[in-house]
């Protein structure tokens, strides 16, 4: 019986080491550093300003957070190369956006490469969290305790750790 037990644990505890991995490597795809997130900036405001902000509304959807929006960075990327072409395929996410913006069809940037849409990126996320930590300033000028949400680096440390947990319990089962 437990010939049988195992290799459906083997299989199980690959596909949450598989998922894991994948939720890890999406979350580092954006840069931090300080030359990404300035070629960012300069490509949004060449690209994206006219249509886009960071935290409001304007032709199209506000772009904070939308690393965590959308399903996937190559997601985002495709969309930005061709949304007609994701609309088209069916994506429900894809229809969602394009229903909820009025139908406006957004420019095709075929020209851009997958390292400039994470610059892109880079330069919004940068941009949302500056936003953000002015907006929980207090008067006094000194930041308070907590910032509002749980930064991604701690969700994928609980998350390694919850896999590693699953692991042991699966191989001692």
């Amino acid at each position: 019986m437990m010939k049988y037990r195992i290799p459906g644990l083997a299989r199980i505890s690959s596909l949450v080491l598989l998922i894991s991995i994948s939720l890890y490597s999406q979350a580092q795809d954006i840069p931090t550093d300080p030359a990404s997130i300035s070629a960012g900036e300069a490509l949004f405001k060449l690209n994206c300003k006219t249509c886009h902000k960071v935290k409001e509304k304007s032709v199209g959807p506000a772009l904070a957070g939308i690393e965590k929006r959308a399903p996937s960075i190559d997601w985002i990327n495709n969309w930005v190369k061709n949304s007609a072409k994701v609309i088209a395929s069916g994506d429900a996410y894809a229809v969602k956006i394009y229903e909820e913006n009025g139908k406006s069809q957004m420019t095709a940037f075929t020209s851009l490469k997958d390292d400039q849409i994470l610059s892109i990126l880079a330069y919004v996320k940068s941009e949302a969290e500056k936003v953000e930590v002015a907006a929980t300033t207090p008067a006094g000028g000194a930041q308070g305790g907590e910032q509002g949400g749980v930064p991604s680096s701690y969700l994928t440390v609980i998350m390694v750790g919850l896999l590693i947990v699953l692991i042991l319990l699966l191989v001692a089962a």
